[in-house]
């Protein structure tokens, strides 16, 4: 426990108060009030809570994505939190003197400064997340559709029905940033909205397979505008510090997207059924529609046009109070900063490319994940896993399918868990290896398999074996490199080159993506059991992509990324082809910060601390190079 600076601050230690608050009552200073028999007030105050709001909002990026922290970097790092202390309002007990130790419960229901998940955040948000349901749902209704969808079709119109999807997931969501512009945050997910009507009824009226992949076109475009609008929009509705909470909603939308249509595809994947399997796509777009009213415009693109009262009017009904003045501003500032930094989209970016190969670094980094993250293996299992399943001998390969799904879901789930108490770094470690480990399994035993007859013991169990390795492809993805990919490039990028980073990203995954869907028949048919192969290549790159060339991000400024990737520039990666000098930063803009001014520019001026007080700003000042106390 620390000593009070002066008379009205309390210092609390956090590590040592969970679940209570342990308060250093000073001397001759204002007792905190209670009552022995009631539940007691806790000593916070409003300003505090707006001094950590600003923060967050300058901090973190527009975007709702699994793994965005809910504190900012000065609270994370700071060992001690201040709490002001109110005025005695009754007489304290004489037995408990000045000095000494008291621990009181913390008051939940006190306002937290803006950050509560009201019921109107939430229906506004699991309304956009239907768009996110949307692309995990597509891309998996045509697993084990093969056989009963228009028999006769040849394996390549076959293959282009389940990759053209990806061609309409890469207009889409190029074309979204432009539509939110155009028509609104609301607006874009609503024109979404009706293109997946529009491809369900094309796809359950489909007379032919040509048809078909017309629909599945028309599905991919509202996919891809999803992708997009759902992160942009929702990162803009939530307040900062649920962000990353609403990320890994989004993220459990689209697994469970996928496992929705893994188990519907058992009663309706049939030559007579197949029709409603395609037609449910319309039933979360009708569900937007009809609650559209339930479905504000963003508060960010309102006050960006210059609609204040309407963002205001906007914030209070998704905070459910009338004091957003506040958070108003502080979105106001983060803005003007974010236009102060120049934000430009491709230009931008190619600009900074010619001028500094720490912007080369960054975008090579993300560009890597990305194609790693599409070229794993992992889509051939989502698009495929029944026709594989089948063939390694699983006696009903729909269950294997549900199962892929369900460890799908399993995986996010502790992914939310991880992102929180690893680093970016050692998730895609392990996420990497875990996953070629998987692969190579996969491959051994579907060789094995081929050495037995069907149904004897032997070809069961190595099919089991390769089922199991199906299952660990998946759980791997799940906590590395499926969520984390898109996470690095919201972290290594400011606002002046991220837009453009973010399009080539999504440039390249969806076109891995595409090429995944459209090739892997054709490389099953080639290669047999060895068709795992090549992605153990992609995997076994990937691991000494990172281990060699990627640095650890949570947890850090931009300032400190911009000081690793000049360590990584230095020694050589990536080749210096760029032209510019080493000294820019990642986003173009010539010297970056110190560390030291990076810890400096976190702390409130001295003397102007706004009540602090130096042993609360003590610890900052003990933080290492590695940002650990």
């Amino acid at each position: 426990m620390g000593e009070a600076s002066n008379s009205r601050f309390f210092v609390v230690d956090k590590y040592e108060s969970a679940p209570d608050l342990q308060l250093v009552v000073p001397k001759n200073g204002p007792f905190f009030s209670h009552k022995h028999a009631s539940k007691p007030r806790r000593a916070s105050t409003t300003s505090m809570y707006n001094k950590e709001y600003h923060r967050l909002y300058q901090e973190l990026p527009y975007l709702a994505l699994v793994g965005m922290p809910r504190k900012s970097i000065q609270q994370r790092r700071s060992r001690y939190q201040v709490v002001r202390a109110r005025p005695v309002r009754e007489e304290v007990p004489s037995e408990l003197g000045a000095g000494q130790v008291y621990t009181i419960e913390d008051d939940e229901d006190e306002d937290d400064g803006g950050g509560a998940f009201t019921a109107q955040l939430a229906i506004a948000s699991v309304l956009a997340m239907q768009g996110t349901f949307q692309i995990g749902y597509n891309s998996a209704v045509v697993n084990g559709c093969d056989g009963v969808v228009f028999p006769g079709h040849s394996d390549l119109e076959w293959s282009v029905v389940v990759s053209i999807f990806c061609i309409g997931g890469l207009v889409g969501a190029l074309a979204a940033g432009h539509l939110a512009d155009k028509l609104g945050r609301r607006g874009a997910l609503l024109q979404a909205a009706v293109a997946f009507v529009v491809a369900a009824a094309i796809m359950f009226f489909a007379p032919n397979v040509y048809v078909l992949m017309a629909g599945r076109l028309v599905v991919g475009l509202g996919a891809g505008a999803g992708s997009v609008l759902v992160p942009m929009y929702v990162g803009e509705v939530a307040p900062p510090q649920l962000r990353g909470v609403l990320g890994a909603l989004s993220q459990l939308h689209l697994v469970t997207g996928i496992l929705a249509a893994n188990c519907l595809a058992i009663p309706l994947a049939t030559e007579t059924g197949w029709r409603w399997l395609f037609i449910l796509t319309a039933a979360p777009a009708l569900a937007q529609l009809l609650l559209c009213a339930w479905l504000p415009e963003s508060p960010r693109l309102l006050l960006m046009h210059g609609r204040r009262d309407a963002a205001a009017t906007a914030l209070s009904v998704l905070r459910a109070t009338d004091d957003v003045a506040e958070e108003i501003d502080a979105i106001v500032d983060a803005s003007k900063r974010e236009a102060a930094a120049g934000g430009g989209g491709g230009g931008g970016l190619l600009a900074a490319l010619r001028r500094d190969p720490k912007v080369a670094y960054a975008l090579t980094v993300g560009c890597g994940l990305h194609l790693a993250q599409q070229l794993s293996g992992v889509n051939a299992v989502f698009y495929y896993s029944t026709s594989f399943f089948e063939g390694v001998g699983l006696g009903d390969p729909r269950l294997g399918t549900i199962a892929v799904g369900a460890v799908n879901v399993a995986a996010t789930v502790l992914a939310i868990w991880l992102m929180g108490a690893f680093g970016r770094r050692s998730l895609l470690l392990a996420s990497s290896a875990g996953m070629l480990v998987s692969v190579l399994g996969v491959t051994a035993a579907s060789v094995m398999g081929e050495h037995y007859e069907a149904g004897t013991a032997a070809h069961m169990a190595w099919s089991l074996a390769s089922v199991a390795a199906i299952m660990g492809l998946v759980a791997f993805f799940g906590i590395g490199l499926g969520p984390i990919a898109w996470l690095m490039v919201a972290e290594l990028f400011q606002a002046k080159v991220r837009s453009g980073a973010m399009a080539v990203a999504i440039f390249l995954n969806w076109s891995a993506n595409f090429s995944v869907g459209l090739l892997y028949p054709s490389m099953a048919e080639a290669f047999g059991p060895y068709s795992w192969l090549p992605f153990a290549a992609v995997l076994a790159a990937a691991f000494v992509g990172v281990w060699a060339g990627v640095v650890e991000t949570q947890d850090k400024t931009l300032e400190e990324v911009q000081e690793a990737i000049g360590h990584k520039v230095k020694n050589g990666f990536p080749p210096k082809c760029c032209g510019g000098g080493g000294d820019g930063d990642v986003n173009g803009n010539g010297n970056g910060a110190s560390h030291t001014q990076s810890h400096t520019s976190l702390l409130p001026p001295h003397g102007k601390a706004g009540g602090y007080g130096a042993a609360a700003l003590a610890p900052l000042s003990a933080v290492d190079s590695t940002g650990d106390p």
